[in-house]
């Protein structure tokens, strides 16, 4: 006696007729490959990530000001240059404190950092840190643990903005917009 398919198999049968296409929809089988987690090393940081941030990812840290997004990142940054990966730390705000990210355990020694004056410019580099790291992964033949941190996001601001706010004051409304197209265009080539 057959039994009959079940609620899920028919909507999965539906929306994979529908679609025509087997690579956009699809049930995972066997056992699913858990993701390499980046622990920060603060037990409360982790049990909330369960284990960490997932590497390969681009994860963006929120909240108010004040509200410990930097302070977060430090701790990532320390406990990744205490496992031995590359850390890079793109300081869009100018506004890093080296005596507090040390106090957490950041090494400066080992730390690559800048403070780029657009946001094209801190984006650029983003690209620049993902070839290179990639091209010394192929030459070396190892995977290259790397964390690269950008701080912030709304401190990346597009020299087209510099430009409408230099030409027009800063209530223009040519201004609307700006940073959405540059992070909209630079973010894919990273």
């Amino acid at each position: 006696m057959t039994s009959e398919p079940s609620a899920y198999d028919d909507i999965f049968s539906l929306i994979k007729s529908k679609l025509n296409d087997p690579r956009i929809i699809y049930t995972l089988h066997g056992e699913i490959e858990k993701f390499l987690s980046l622990p920060s090393d603060v037990a409360p940081i982790d049990e909330c990530l369960s284990g960490g941030l997932p590497e390969g990812r681009v994860i963006e840290i929120f909240g108010p000001e004040a509200s410990g997004k930097t302070t977060v990142t430090l701790h990532f940054i320390a406990a990744a240059q205490r496992r031995g990966e590359v850390v890079y730390f793109i300081d869009a705000e100018h506004s890093l404190d080296p005596s507090y990210a040390k106090r957490i355990g950041v090494d400066f020694e080992k730390l690559m950092f800048c403070q780029p004056d657009s946001g094209e410019q801190a984006l650029e580099t983003v690209r620049v840190i993902c070839e290179a790291t990639a091209d010394i992964q192929e030459k070396r033949k190892e995977k290259i643990r790397t964390l690269i941190v950008v701080d912030s996001i709304p401190a990346l601001i597009p020299k087209e903005l510099f430009e409408i706010y230099e030409r027009d004051g800063f209530e223009s409304s040519n201004a609307l917009g700006a940073q959405a197209r540059m992070l909209s265009q630079k973010i894919p080539m990273v």
